[in-house]
């Protein structure tokens, strides 16, 4: 070439002098064989790959790869997006789509190409959107959200919390607007009828076909959006006296600090009881079964949505209650449920069964309605209520049950001959003590203290709630009520239990602290259970089946001890619910209830009817006295006439 006088042609010579206007001249083949012949040459023209414009766009025009630091351009993928593409046609082989690729050249990312491309249109002011360009961009957000990394899906998520890009209409009065998706929801089948003109409620547009498949549904609800009633913080209105009666009934009263209490609405209730006195009785009517059934299907999901929290702490000590939420409250106090005249009183002045809704076990426990006159008058006269039910549902059923009972006639028990033991009498050294002829006299001598072999092992060391397991001997679990081959023996207490000393030696915070712990580790036992209102007299928690019927009663009783170390005893209003209950009445005794490593769970089914003797102790003599029935032996000394 020397000899004549021709310089030689080099890549790194001939990179430098491709200019915009000449490669813009040339066909697509001929690019994609210039692409191939550059992947071969490495770093000769590597210093000028960054300058020269190489790269071919779908519009034809041509840039550089890089531009501080940055790719300018990406690969053509399986979707559309924003960023700037190479042309198809120009990368259909491998050694040219090598050498894009060792230029970091690569297809885009659906996640960034949304944060980047698609949503900065819809955080303007107007947002003026075509409804299939929106279709577009939806699909676009949709495919984008179905990527398998996390992080860009949680970036993307983010991003879309901060952009009104969901099309909605305000249920007032039917303008369209964009909105963030925490700031609505979801056209399910029930909110609409729920919220149909009441304004400023923003649910998603049902115009647009984009916005009703499950997929974008579940990432609207995924960035803040709700197919059911969605709670709102709310300040507290929980004042000085309430939270001193949480604090006392958490077992820790002081307080050195406090932390403000987090409260909750439902967004949209307010504005919903305000519109309910607009509409005409029965629709107010109809409104309202809707929202109980909205409330029964966010209790569906779980019931925290029902409580607020409170946190407070007193010297190294920290405890943190929960009470029922604002909503609650506004529930029980608003004016909502159609009387028999259709006017909207509180709920403590209607009677749930004649509203004609299915119930829910757990909302009865929190809205406040008024009991049936019926089953008032059933509880004072001693009758079961459930047994006036049954009458209604099914007369033939009580007539059925009367008349087996009458053929079969219960014998009355013969009486005790039992006689009284002397006050100073001393114990003979077992179990039965002066109570052994009401066992009968085929029992062995048991001494104080013998363990039962048939006993419960603990929670915390692998033993089963209700102490039915099995002993090393292979002895069969013993049936409710019984110890080992003793039946039971019950004693009847004539004093109220206000006045009596706490059985533990407990002071009352310490108390209620222990319940609370043995009604917890009863219900992490047990979670279909559920815990009854503050106070209720008779039990503690309840059980209830598919359709919301209550099915099961339980009484809790805590010890910090076993029952060998002292008795349990039911109060008049508890012991008149076990009979009133029956086989439905449990009483369940928490053993070592401070102590979860130790904790034993004895489930006794009917305690009332399972009991067979009543032991009327020597301190029924004081009854006796102080109704002046005692009669002395001069009482009965028939003087001479």
């Amino acid at each position: 070439m020397d000899e004549l006088n021709v310089s030689e042609i080099r890549p790194e010579k001939l990179v430098p002098n491709l200019t915009k206007p000449f490669l813009e001249a040339q066909p697509d083949e001929w690019v994609l064989r210039l692409y191939e012949f550059l992947n071969g040459q490495g770093k000769t023209v590597r210093p000028h790959l960054d300058t020269v414009p190489l790269i071919r766009l779908d519009d034809g025009t041509y840039i550089v790869a890089h531009e501080n630091g940055e790719a300018k351009a990406f690969l053509p993928s399986a979707i559309a997006t924003g960023f700037p593409t190479v042309r198809r046609a120009v990368c259909a082989t491998s050694e040219a789509l090598a050498f894009l690729s060792s230029l970091k050249i690569t297809e885009p990312d659906p996640v960034d190409d949304v944060i980047q491309n698609v949503l900065p249109k819809y955080r303007q002011d107007e947002v003026d959107m075509a409804e299939d360009a929106y279709a577009v961009d939806i699909e676009r957000i949709r495919a984008a959200f179905s990527t398998d990394s996390t992080a860009q899906k949680e970036k993307l998520r983010s991003a879309l919390r901060d952009t009104n890009f969901v099309m909605v209409v305000d249920t007032g009065d039917g303008k369209a607007y964009v909105a963030k998706p925490g700031d609505i929801y979801i056209a399910t089948d029930r909110l609409p009828q729920l919220f149909a003109g009441v304004p400023d409620i923003l649910i998603v547009d049902n115009e647009y076909d984009c916005l009703r498949g499950e997929d974008i549904r579940d990432l609207l609800v995924s960035c803040g959006a709700s197919r059911y009633l969605m709670p709102q913080a709310t300040p507290s209105g929980l004042g000085y006296s309430e939270k001193a009666q949480i604090r006392r009934e958490a077992g820790l009263e002081r307080a050195s600090w406090e932390s403000q209490p987090e409260d909750f609405t439902l967004r949209g209730l307010t504005q919903l009881l305000e519109f309910l006195p607009t509409l005409k009785p029965e629709d107010a009517a109809a409104r309202v079964k809707v929202l109980w059934e909205a409330l029964a299907d966010l209790e569906a999901r779980g019931t925290a949505a029902f409580y607020g929290s409170y946190k407070w702490g007193y010297s190294h000590e920290t405890k943190t209650a929960r009470f029922d939420a604002s909503f609650i409250r506004t529930l029980n106090e608003d004016a909502w449920l159609p009387n028999a005249d259709g006017e909207l009183v509180p709920p403590g002045l209607v009677v749930f069964d004649l509203l004609g809704w299915k119930p829910n076990p757990f909302l009865l426990t929190k809205i406040a309605f008024k009991p049936p006159i019926i089953d008032q008058l059933a509880k004072e006269a001693g009758i079961d209520p459930a047994i006036l039910d049954l009458r209604r549902r099914d007369p033939a059923i009580v007539a059925e049950l009367a008349s087996r009972l009458s053929a079969s006639p219960t014998l009355d028990p013969e009486p005790s001959t039992a006689l009284e033991p002397e006050a100073d009498e001393p114990s003979n050294g077992d179990v039965y003590d002066g109570a052994k002829d009401l066992y009968g006299d085929d029992m062995q001598d048991i001494l104080p203290g013998t363990p039962d072999p048939d006993g419960c092992d603990g929670v915390g060391n692998g033993g089963r709630a209700g102490g039915g397991g099995t002993s090393g001997g292979g002895q069969r679990s013993r049936p409710p009520g019984s110890a080992g081959s003793r039946p039971f023996i019950s004693y009847v207490g004539i004093h109220p239990n206000d006045d009596d000393a706490d059985p533990d030696g407990l002071n009352q915070a310490t108390r209620m602290q222990v319940e609370e712990q043995a009604i917890t580790l009863i219900i992490e036992l047990e979670p279909t259970l559920q815990r009854t209102s503050k106070g209720n007299p008779g039990f503690d928690l309840f059980e209830a089946d598919s359709s919301g019927r209550l099915i099961r009663w339980i009484e809790v009783k805590s010890m910090m001890g076993t029952m060998a170390d002292r008795p349990v005893g039911l109060s008049h209003t508890q012991f008149n619910c076990a009979r009133e209950k029956g086989k439905a009445y449990w009483l369940y005794v928490v053993e070592h209830a401070s102590n979860p490593a130790q904790a034993c769970v004895l489930k006794i089914q009917n305690p009332a009817g399972q009991a067979r003797t009543f032991t009327l102790d020597r301190g029924w003599r004081e009854i006796a006295k102080s109704n002046n029935q005692i009669y002395g032996y001069h009482d009965l000394t028939v003087k001479p006439t």
